[in-house]
């Protein structure tokens, strides 16, 4: 982990959270969470590794062998999401859900990209659309808590990081929203409950020593 500072505490962005923004190509089941996917292929795996203009050709190849399917759109929206052109993301993610208006995994992803566009009224409207479809998509809580943590709304997206199913997980977010905030003794007793439920969680244990430092 970078070292980190009192200076440098409020430039965390969502990559910093600990439960994944967007959800690639899946087909999840009603009955089970889904918060760490996975993609079979090249293109995932080009994402994966950091290069996702790698994985274009290999993306729009599945879409064209398969035209009625859903999950390779999605995954061309994650991949162009990921090289900045939110635009043919957002083009992507809307023909998938145009071949499955049920996917709670396209939602949220649109949810994540109407956030980062700063759309937030939209962004939470995906979100609880994805939600209301799949209510054990940890991911759309995650995007929901951080649309609502931007919109002022800090008690809603305390909420939304505990309904994440990780207690662990959901009070590290938490510390990392007090803490860009600037709430470092808020911070600092979410990391610490991190901790507490999570006792070898170093980036906890990093966070909350230098909250703690940051209110000598």
């Amino acid at each position: 982990m970078p070292r980190i500072t009192c200076a440098s505490l409020k430039n965390i962005d969502a990559s910093g959270f600990s439960t994944p923004a967007r959800v690639i190509s899946i087909r999840p089941s009603a009955s089970r969470p889904v918060s760490l996917p996975r993609t079979k292929g090249s293109r995932g795996f080009w994402r994966d590794w950091g290069f996702p203009d790698r994985g274009l050709g290999a993306a729009y190849r599945a879409t064209f062998y398969a035209p009625q399917d859903a999950s390779p759109q999605n995954t061309l929206g994650t991949l162009l999401a990921a090289l900045g052109e939110p635009d043919d993301a957002r083009r992507a993610y809307e023909r998938a859900l145009a071949l499955n208006p049920a996917a709670a995994w396209v939602l949220n992803n649109l949810c994540d990209l109407e956030r980062q566009a700063g759309r937030l009224q939209a962004s939470e409207e995906r979100c609880r659309a994805a939600i209301a479809i799949d209510p054990r998509l940890a991911a759309a809580h995650n995007n929901l808590a951080l649309t609502l943590a931007a919109s002022g709304d800090v008690e809603g997206a305390r909420e939304e990081f505990l309904a994440t199913g990780d207690p662990a997980a959901a009070n590290y977010n938490i510390g990392l929203m007090y803490m860009t905030g600037g709430d470092y003794v808020s911070a600092a007793d979410a990391f610490e409950a991190a901790i507490q439920l999570r006792p070898a969680f170093t980036a906890a244990k990093t966070r909350a020593h230098v909250m703690r430092l940051c209110t000598c």
